[in-house]
């Protein structure tokens, strides 16, 4: 088995060319006309281990997109993130339910909030997820302002999440936050 120029082809550089009796030596099963074989396709663990890290890094991109659109007050875009009836929970506070009650949670926001989310624990069971993962709210100066304003950590936290693989991709149904000192 060998792989034949797929760094400077830009051909995926799993592919593998199958060497049979009779092939020339350093064509791949592809430039033959034949489906060429891949690495996953010898190894069905590799396949589930490359599965489990792709969807670890799309429920990631799913915290990006939820930190982001909250944060930018793009209303619609952060409920999207969650089902048509996912929940968002302060413990300790207040809770909303549906893509409408989102939009109305982020609209009524104070500009300046970020959100950053690190240390994530996700577990995925087929197409249902759970993840554990530790919030840093800050609070950065209005535009324009001066005075050598900077942003400053307001409040720390941690994010537990039920999320469900849809359609569309992975989705929040149910997000709690716990704030570190109550809110």
């Amino acid at each position: 088995m060998a792989t034949t120029g797929a760094a400077t082809s830009g051909q995926d550089p799993l592919v593998v060319a199958s060497r049979d009796a009779g092939n020339e030596p350093g064509v791949t099963a592809s430039a033959r006309g034949a489906r060429a074989l891949t690495a996953l396709d010898r190894d069905p663990t590799a396949a589930a281990e490359l599965e489990r890290l792709a969807d670890r890094v799309r429920i990631r991109e799913l915290n990006a997109r939820y930190n982001r659109c909250f944060d930018d007050g793009d209303v619609t875009g952060f409920a999207a993130t969650f089902t048509e009836d996912g929940a968002m929970e302060v413990a300790g506070g207040f809770a909303v339910a549906g893509r409408q009650g989102l939009e109305d949670m982020c609209r009524h926001t104070p500009y300046g909030v970020v959100h950053v989310t690190v240390d994530a624990i996700v577990e995925v069971d087929g197409d249902r997820a759970t993840q554990d993962v530790t919030v840093l709210v800050l609070q950065r100066p209005e535009p324009g302002s001066v005075g050598g304003q900077l942003s400053s950590l307001q409040r720390t936290g941690r994010y537990h999440d039920e999320l469900v693989r849809t359609s569309e991709g992975w989705r929040f149904a149910r997000r709690t936050i716990t704030l570190d000192g109550g809110i």
